[in-house]
């Protein structure tokens, strides 16, 4: 998961469980080891990296243009 959110850094701290640890750091916190540079509707930056989606209303169909097959 960190390296999903930060794919250019260079993690080596490992997880330390709570019993482990002198001030209790839940795993999310943990994992969480980038910060949310900038935000707007169409992007996110995170890390130096931008981020972006796409949101279907529908999802394709086989009869969907995406999915069509050109006999011949």
């Amino acid at each position: 998961m960190k390296r999903a959110l930060h794919p250019l850094g260079n993690d080596v701290v490992r997880y330390r469980p709570p019993e482990k640890s002198l001030v209790y750091e839940s795993a999310r916190s943990q994992m969480a080891n980038v910060n949310l540079e900038d935000e707007t509707d169409d992007y996110l930056k995170i890390g130096g990296l931008l981020y972006s989606w796409i949101t279907l209303k529908t999802f394709p169909t086989l009869r969907s243009p995406a999915f069509s097959v050109n006999s011949c």
